[in-house]
């Protein structure tokens, strides 16, 4: 997937919408590595298309959001962290989102919730 549209992934309700765009701004570049399979055991399956696992980049972390001390969804990055556990890596690259920070934007929380 290019950048510009990988940025403009977007969520929203009825009274706003937050993009990845946002997401990354909101987000400082410090990253922590994150071991893959308690990763997947904590968020939903999902179906993904193995043609983009097996051309996703994982020299880019992936941005996972947490709330109450726990990991929920994979935001952006899920075919990375996929190509990860099939590459067998322990650990990946990892961006959090913690819905629980005081400076996080209420809407967030409701949007994100998990």
């Amino acid at each position: 997937m290019k950048e510009e549209a990988r940025l403009n992934t977007s969520w929203a309700d009825d009274s706003h919408k937050v993009t990845l765009s946002d997401v990354d701004d909101y987000l400082s570049d410090k990253t922590i590595e994150i071991n893959v399979q308690e990763l997947l055991a904590q968020i939903p399956k999902l179906n993904l298309e193995l043609h983009r696992i097996d051309k996703a980049n994982l020299a880019f972390p992936i941005i996972v959001a947490r709330s109450r001390g726990q990991h929920c969804y994979v935001l952006d990055g899920n075919h990375r962290l996929a190509a990860a556990a099939k590459e067998e890596h322990e650990s990946i690259s990892t961006r959090i989102l913690d819905l629980d920070a005081a400076d996080i934007p209420e809407y967030w929380k409701e949007l994100f919730g998990c």
